[in-house]
């Protein structure tokens, strides 16, 4: 009987927050229209600090977390935490001409070194963002926070759509942290988006 339950405990999949650094959610499944307005939530397992950026697909990139360089980048662990726009809004509004883009959760132990993108007080990232990166913008966000992190990151990102081009079905087990209308991202969890987790640092 022990050995059963205990054959149970390591083939069950691991509760919201255990052993997953960061996780990354957008509504609608990641799959808008234009002018629809995306919610974004994180959760990560520890007090740290966050960056949350987005990329389309003409390779233009927007800080979404911290809204403003002023304000506090930390993050409480194991809290569900929606990125809100200006205005107490959602998260950002789907342009009329973007075929689909990324979102990117950063979670770091240290501050995030963000002065070059920081401009009159308000980020600019137009000095520092490569005009390919719209070919692969998951690897040109993960470039860009590469030359501002200290030590480590751990990230999640997800994939969004406009018009409705959509991306496969994963399948595998489902996640009651997330709940019916949400897209999800790696690691098999059912959704619309595909997405990929990650590690990186120096």
């Amino acid at each position: 009987m022990l050995l059963a339950v205990l054959a149970l405990s390591i083939l069950a999949p691991a509760g919201p927050g255990h052993d997953t650094p960061v996780r990354l959610k957008l509504s609608s499944g990641g799959d808008y229209s234009p002018g629809d307005r995306a919610r974004v939530h994180v959760r990560v397992a520890r007090d740290g600090y966050l960056l949350v950026m987005r990329m389309n697909s003409d390779g233009s990139a927007r800080v979404l977390y911290p809204l403003s360089p002023k304000d506090e980048a930390t993050i409480d662990g194991g809290a569900d935490t929606e990125i809100k726009g200006r205005g107490d809004r959602e998260a950002f509004a789907v342009g009329g001409r973007e075929s689909g883009g990324v979102v990117l959760a950063a979670w770091s132990a240290r501050p995030f070194r963000t002065e070059e993108w920081i401009r009159n007080g308000h980020w600019d990232l137009s000095a520092v963002t490569d005009s390919a990166a719209g070919n692969d913008p998951e690897a040109g966000l993960v470039a860009m926070i590469d030359r501002v992190v200290e030590g480590t990151f751990e990230y999640d990102v997800m994939q969004y759509t406009v018009a409705g081009q959509r991306y496969v079905r994963g399948g595998g087990w489902y996640d009651p942290w997330y709940g019916p209308g949400w897209g999800y991202g790696p690691r098999g969890r059912i959704g619309v988006s595909v997405g990929r987790r990650g590690r990186r640092g120096r």
